[in-house]
């Protein structure tokens, strides 16, 4: 705020909500052995109010139910699962990073989900399983007419099987995944993450 100044700042932080108003009343005083000039003045709270926001586990206490979706991404910028740099290349002596996200978010997150199944989708590929040409959103399960998957076993094999079975292709369509999470998650009344 400047001299002879008005305005209203909105404050927003996790638990508080409000606005405050800088007054006219700013005064300037002199310097002083050397110190620079200092401005005084009054702030005016116009409006104020607590809010608490809820945690995470305080959604879950009330009855809040959520249920994981996981998207892995079968572009051609994941590189071939055969060659030895490609993010989807399956080694039984150590995790690629699919697998290890899908270890270390599953991990977590399977313990808020209310049924431990999980919804396993792809994109950005060419599945094989599939005739149509690639695909921006598609199911990885090894049962087609099942479209989850129990607990982070099932999670992985969803994985491997996608990764055996899909053409990786492009490009990067990302729209379809989010907008077939919102359906699910409207259908089903849940938070779904």
């Amino acid at each position: 705020f400047f001299f002879n100044d008005t305005a209203t700042t909105e404050i927003y932080t996790e638990q508080i909500v409000g606005s405050v108003r800088c007054v006219q009343e700013t005064v300037s005083t002199q310097s002083t052995w050397g110190k620079k000039d200092k401005s005084r003045g009054t702030i005016e709270i116009i409006n104020f109010k607590l809010t608490k926001r809820p945690s995470f586990l305080e959604y879950l206490r009330a009855g809040e139910r959520i249920n994981l979706i996981t998207a892995i991404d079968f572009t051609q910028s994941n590189g071939d699962s055969d060659l030895p740099f490609s993010l989807h290349k399956i080694d039984p002596s150590q995790m690629n990073q699919y697998q290890q996200a899908i270890q270390q978010v599953g991990s977590i997150l399977l313990n808020y989900d209310t049924d431990k199944r999980v919804l396993m989708l792809g994109f950005g590929g060419q599945p094989r399983f599939q005739t149509q040409g690639s695909q921006n959103c598609f199911f990885i399960t090894e049962n087609p007419s099942q479209t989850e998957v129990l607990g982070l076993e099932g999670m992985h094999r969803a994985y491997h099987f996608g990764v055996q079975n899909t053409t990786l292709s492009g490009p990067t369509y990302f729209a379809p995944v989010i907008e077939y999470a919102m359906t699910v998650a409207k259908g089903l009344s849940l938070i779904h993450i």
